[in-house]
């Protein structure tokens, strides 16, 4: 049986009740002017009393556990069969059942329509039966009432059958949607990405639970918007010129972004966006938010270990050519080999040797831009740096190199032997090193701990120590 809108204001047991109570207040009236079938009031009334215990949440509750899920539907049937034929009706009101079959669904499930139909059916064929032998009075003539009988056996049974396999299929419907979203919130609750929905102007709609583990900040904060307030100042026109190209790219954008983070730092991020504005089932821009903070942590250390020395911070030998090379102008190189650097490996162990290393790279960064090209052996590049202005950086190394080097209390006495080259016209970056190079050989032979500039006359002496 259908609650109406205005039952829904209705006490609770009224509500339930509704309709059984409009039918005893419709009987009451009709039976005095001999309307309502020759039988008692009560007759008449104590089914549709029966009817309305029957909608007691309790009794729903029980008979649909079990074996007796149908149990209420099938007694529902019964007693309206009984109250339409007794009331000398029944050939022209089979439709209640089609009423009863439509509140049992909506109670129980689209189960009930088929043992409703056969219950139906056959309440009717017996209240036919009855008016056919004379054991039920009926208003119509028998003729009348056979015909009437047929019809709406026909048209109960075909109208129960739609009103079922309608139900049926929107429960499945049902059933399709809730898998859909249950198996939505598993994947969007447990994945590790934040899914967001933007809203006009790029402010978040929906934000999933993940964006609480990646900001630190639950779901509602992002209630208000103000998205620009989330993103580092140096990002937004990142943010801006996506939105801006995403609605003429169908296949999405990404881009990487600063998020703040509750504790006051900043999270990079990698997104993807998708345009599903024209989707009214979405109605904005899809957002998939990626924390990539440690990836680029990770990425940057690659990058830097594959420019610098480990040891000693310096950049290395390829970085050093290539910074060169990136150079406006060739400038003078120094290229420095310490002396004695084997026998404190030898004497004290690498730990001392490291130590020294570290300490010589502090002293020729403080220089020039240094780099350190191997072992023991270095190079200082001198942009714009002369002759004579190289000679003496030299010298100020050489000086600042012989000082004593204190490691865990011991002091250490290391010198070094340093070859100049100057640029000259179309001088190539390599050359120069190699210059430098074999000038520093060359000083090295002498063994002075001295600077020797490079000169072509060096160019034709052997490269050893």
């Amino acid at each position: 049986m259908t609650r109406t809108r205005g039952s829904r204001r209705l006490p609770p047991f009224l509500a339930r009740a509704f309709e059984p109570l409009i039918a005893i207040v419709v009987i009451a009236l009709l039976h005095p002017r001999g309307w309502a079938g020759p039988s008692s009031l009560w007759v008449t009334l104590a089914p549709l009393l029966l009817i309305i215990i029957c909608t007691e949440p309790k009794v729903l509750a029980w008979q649909k556990r079990g074996p007796w899920r149908s149990t209420t539907a099938i007694v529902n049937v019964v007693l309206c069969g009984w109250i339409i034929y007794a009331l000398g009706w029944g050939p022209v009101l089979p439709l209640v059942f089609a009423l009863v079959v439509t509140y049992q669904i909506r109670n129980l499930g689209a189960f009930v329509w088929r043992p409703v139909l056969a219950w139906s059916i056959g309440v009717i064929l017996a209240g036919q039966a009855g008016i056919a032998l004379g054991w039920i009075e009926c208003y119509l003539t028998p003729t009348m009432a056979q015909a009437a009988g047929f019809l709406g056996l026909v048209l109960t049974g075909m109208f129960i059958r739609a009103i079922g396999q309608s139900a049926e299929e929107r429960e499945a419907a049902e059933v399709r949607l809730r898998d859909r979203e249950e198996r939505f919130r598993i994947l969007v609750q447990d994945s590790a990405d934040v899914l967001c929905v933007l809203g006009p102007g790029g402010s978040p709609t929906y934000v999933s639970p993940a964006v609480e583990k990646l900001t630190g900040y639950p779901v509602d904060h992002y209630d208000h918007g103000d998205y620009p307030l989330h993103v580092h100042p140096d990002d937004i026109p990142t943010v801006v010129d996506a939105l801006e190209r995403v609605h003429h790219t169908p296949e999405g954008i990404t881009y990487h972004v600063r998020i703040r983070h509750r504790d006051g730092g900043w999270r990079w991020t990698e997104i993807f966006i998708r345009d599903f504005r024209d989707k009214p089932a979405v109605g904005g821009i899809v957002a998939t938010v990626r924390d990539v903070t440690e990836r680029r942590k990770a990425q940057q250390r690659l990058a830097y270990d594959a420019r610098h020395d480990q040891l000693t911070g310096l950049i290395n030998r390829s970085a050093f050519l290539a910074e060169l090379e990136s150079m406006e102008r060739p400038p003078a190189v120094l290229f420095i080999d310490l002396d004695g650097f084997k026998p404190i490996n030898d004497t004290h162990g690498h730990r001392y040797g490291d130590a020294v290393l570290v300490a010589v790279a502090r002293v020729l960064e403080r220089a020039g831009f240094a780099g350190r090209l191997g072992g023991d052996e270095f190079a200082v590049a001198l942009p714009s740096a002369d002759q004579a202005a190289a000679v003496d950086v030299a010298e100020d190394l050489l000086a600042a190199i012989a000082e004593p080097i204190t490691v865990d209390g011991r002091e250490l006495h290391i010198r070094a032997s340093i070859g100049i080259a100057v640029p000259k016209t179309c001088t190539s970056v390599t050359d120069l090193l190699h210059q430098a190079d074999l000038a520093m050989y060359a000083a090295k032979r002498r063994g002075t701990h001295d600077a020797e500039l490079y000169s072509d006359d060096i160019a034709l002496q052997p490269a050893h120590n």
